[in-house]
């Protein structure tokens, strides 16, 4: 699995003195560790067991017809993994997946929801891990160039190696604050998606998305008009390993 180096960390609970030393960031290394420092820093998520929160997420269909879901979320962060409960009129129901778009479902959920709700949990359990997909797993950082996207100065990082999930990570130049990330292409007119960032700050020094809005790249703008999923985050908990904090 992609997450599996940074799990393999987690439960050793290793703990350098210098947290980034074995990740070759190249000339990106300075706005990773700066988006890193921007959620809590590499330290602090080690020591995360895994994240419980509320979510609403909106999936819309190729006619624009959103479907909402009310979620209660378990997230393993170091596994990408998330795991989703929903009460229906029809039943509960609860879902395993990951960022490779591998797990199940068990439940009353309607079959034609499922395919729908499916590929956004995937897309998910990746995106929630922000800057922390750089640093395990087979993505890498693969240079830093400074533009301006969405009226936002923003430092942009390709992917190489593994960029299913990833093509660029686009971070605000002047806090680090991750603010887009492309999949499938990175540039008006392809067929790709941009996903948009809303950071919340939690009461242990930590952030965690506040929301997450994916749209399709536009024809002539990278951020285009036709929203795919969009992701609403309460009641955060964010679980270590002895204790939890809460924000």
């Amino acid at each position: 699995m992609a997450a599996m180096a940074l799990a393999a960390c987690v439960s050793a609970g290793c703990q350098p003195s210098d947290p980034y030393a074995r990740y070759d960031l190249g000339n990106a290394r300075d706005i990773v560790l700066a988006s890193m420092d921007s959620i809590g820093g590499l330290d602090a998520w080690r020591e995360v067991d895994h994240v419980d929160c509320a979510a609403v997420v909106r999936v819309y269909d190729d006619r624009g017809q959103p479907y909402v879901n009310r979620l209660h979320q378990r997230i393993d962060v170091a596994r990408a993994e998330i795991i989703a409960t929903a009460t229906t009129p029809q039943g509960r129901w609860r879902a395993t997946m990951d960022a490779d778009g591998e797990g199940g479902v068990s439940g009353a959920v309607h079959p034609d929801r499922w395919r729908l709700i499916r590929p956004a949990l995937a897309t998910l359990a990746h995106r929630v891990r922000g800057p922390l997909n750089l640093l395990a797993g087979n993505e890498r950082a693969d240079g830093a160039d400074t533009m301006t996207v969405g009226g936002y100065e923003v430092v942009r990082v390709g992917v190489s190696g593994d960029n299913r999930n990833a093509v660029a990570y686009y971070f605000d130049a002047h806090n680090g604050t991750l603010r887009f990330v492309t999949s499938g292409a990175d540039a008006p007119g392809r067929d790709g998606t941009v996903t948009l960032y809303t950071w919340g700050m939690l009461s242990n020094g930590m952030a965690f998305p506040r929301s997450i809005t994916v749209v399709k790249i536009g024809q002539n703008v990278l951020i285009g008009p036709e929203t795919l999923i969009e992701a609403d985050f309460s009641d955060v908990e964010i679980h270590r390993r002895r204790f939890a904090f809460r924000g």
